[in-house]
């Protein structure tokens, strides 16, 4: 229904490709056809072809020492894993269940779907300055934007001349 009434957009629900296609096919018919106006049961991604180009080459079993250190070198500034790395955006510790191609998908096109609490913000300060994170708080003194490697930084209200969704996600796009 939101959707429909355009309160929210299909990017916002953050529906992962399992998600959406238990909507599409395990639903009953009325949900599955109000659903199918929105999303399908394909990636909604502009970047589809590279991931499917990406599937090819990924090898059938993985390598636990060389995913830690493609995690640490990659991830690990903004994401935790169990005991690695530093929970700025989404904890990545119980993405087990999801499809290979699922999380390629998220990892190539991190703008597919987004969580909104992971969509990223730039503030203007009165002074000109502009700084890019996600929000992690917004209260009437101040806001705080979460950075990469654990950053946070804290602007009072007075300072702020202007607070912007970027509508995307902090994840940089181009990780292939």
């Amino acid at each position: 229904s939101a959707l429909e009434t355009r309160k929210i957009t299909a990017g916002e629900l953050s529906l992962d490709l399992e998600q959406r296609r238990r909507l599409l096919r395990s639903s009953n018919r009325d949900t599955a056809t109000r659903a199918a106006r929105f999303f399908s049961d394909e990636e909604y991604s502009n970047r589809r072809k590279l991931v499917d180009e990406w599937l090819t080459q990924l090898p059938k079993d993985g390598d636990a020492a060389n995913g830690r250190a493609v995690f640490q070198q990659a991830c690990a500034q903004c994401h935790q894993c169990g005991n690695l790395g530093i929970r700025v955006g989404p904890d990545l510790s119980g993405v087990a269940h999801r499809s290979v191609e699922d999380l390629l998908g998220n990892i190539l096109d991190p703008n597919m779907a987004l969580n909104p609490g992971f969509v990223a913000y730039t503030a203007e300060t009165t002074d000109g300055e502009n700084h890019t994170g996600l929000l992690g708080s917004n209260t009437p003194e101040g806001i705080t934007l979460l950075q990469a490697a654990g950053q946070r930084v804290t602007l009072p209200r007075n300072r702020l001349k202007s607070l912007t969704s970027l509508g995307t996600s902090l994840m940089p796009e181009g990780l292939e």
